[in-house]
């Protein structure tokens, strides 16, 4: 029992400590090399039954030229940090990104070690292990990864659990004008599957007016199709845009025969489209719909826009849960002040029926907000809103955020 534990606690441990370590190993090699990100702070505060505020700071960085050209050390970390009435409820300190590159200028290889984050195909999510590809031609590469499977960000507080390993393989052609990708992943723990699947991803220019991108990923284990989606974009007219989607989504999930039943419920197909046609000078207008089938259910959602390019009117409509129909209307503007700074607003009113119980409610949101860059490298942006929603309590809430980028190389961060 002794040993299990031990055992559970190191797995959950090892990530951490092997990214400390090379944290530490950096400090010592990384004098000479140019350091380059950007550090920012996000915060949210709302005035209700309790004075609440979060704040976020996070840093991004990159470390150019470690020892050797080609090798570099990417970095994120997040903090988290919630009060309640002047008083910490949560603090949190996450690495969400550790990661070793090696990319030569004239190599046909690119090697990254550490934590990353997979967007392979049908392998997503984040691993703590080896990820590399090789280029054999122009129009031909190959991609594998593999190591202990991680949640989307490691934490400096709490423990990590062990969610098993990960490994797979991706590979990318282009034929003509089109880049096809066909990618397998897999995912087991204590030598159980928990989830195995092949994909088929492909973005292309079918006519010279008209692009499509479409994806088709299928669980092996279940013998279902995990998402089938196809997106177009369609320039019918030098004033007509029309965009469309069609998508089949199965959320992920890795346990035990109840959640299987629950995938079966969770299915959702939806339907989208919207155009964009200038009619008169900068004068436009937007018609839009889409449509959830899920449950038994057919939702649905309308909506008419008109608008020039600074301030734009909106009316929606839409078929909520339960046999509810609510009707909106929406307005927003934006305004640049010189090419530093820019301010908006808006306002959105929706009433109606929010269900078969509540028959005749409403709802309203009215914001304003201002962005301004101090200089190239920083900016801010703020933003205050008052929300009444259905149950008639009133809310306050702003939103701030200061960001700046930096470097080490003489002049690149002004």
């Amino acid at each position: 029992m002794i040993t299990a534990s031990w055992k559970t606690e190191s797995t959950r441990r090892f990530p951490l400590l092997l990214l400390l370590f090379l944290l530490f190993g950096l400090c010592t090699s990384a004098s000479a090399a140019v350091v380059s990100g950007r550090a920012s702070v996000w915060s949210y505060a709302r005035e209700d039954t309790v004075n609440h505020v979060v704040v976020v700071p996070q840093l991004s960085a990159t470390i150019h030229q470690l020892g050797r050209e080609g090798l570099s050390f990417q970095t994120t970390l997040r903090g988290f940090y919630d009060f309640r009435d002047g008083e910490s409820s949560d603090e949190q300190v996450r690495i969400q990104r550790a990661v070793f590159i090696y990319a030569p200028r004239k190599s046909r290889w690119e090697v990254r070690a550490g934590q990353q984050w997979l967007t392979e195909g049908v392998g997503r999510g984040s691993i703590a292990g080896l990820w590399a590809r090789y280029k054999a031609s122009s129009k031909l590469s190959l991609t594998a990864y593999g190591g202990p499977r991680l949640s989307r960000s490691i934490s400096l507080v709490t423990g990590n659990e062990d969610n098993g390993i990960a490994a797979g393989v991706h590979a990318r052609t282009k034929i003509g004008r089109h880049r096809l990708g066909l990618s397998y992943t897999y995912t087991g723990k204590e030598g159980d599957i928990l989830y195995h699947g092949i994909g088929v991803d492909g973005v292309g220019k079918f006519h010279s007016k008209l692009n499509l991108r479409a994806r088709l990923h299928m669980n092996l284990e279940q013998s279902t199709i995990e998402t089938a989606q196809l997106v177009a974009a369609w320039k019918a007219h030098q004033k007509v845009d029309v965009t469309a989607e069609l998508r089949r989504q199965t959320p992920r999930i890795f346990e035990d025969s109840y959640f299987i039943r629950f995938l079966e419920y969770a299915s959702t197909d939806f339907v989208r489209a919207a155009m964009r046609w200038t009619f008169y000078k900068t004068l436009y207008m937007k018609p839009g719909a889409s449509v959830l089938f899920a449950d038994d259910e057919l939702l649905y959602k309308v909506r008419l826009a008109f608008g020039v390019p600074i301030v734009e009117f909106g009316f929606t409509h839409w078929l909520s849960v339960s046999e509810g129909a609510m009707d909106g209307f929406y307005g927003q503007a934006q305004y640049r002040i010189g090419r530093c700074g820019q301010v908006f607003g808006g306002f959105d009113f929706s009433e109606g029926s929010n269900s078969n119980v509540r028959e005749d409610v409403n709802s309203h949101a009215t914001y304003l907000g201002a962005r301004y860059n101090i200089t190239n490298a920083i900016n801010v942006s703020g933003r205050v809103e008052h929300i009444e929603d259905f149950e008639r309590s009133e809310d306050i809430r702003g939103l701030f955020s200061l960001s700046a980028r930096f470097s080490t190389l003489h002049g690149s961060g002004r």
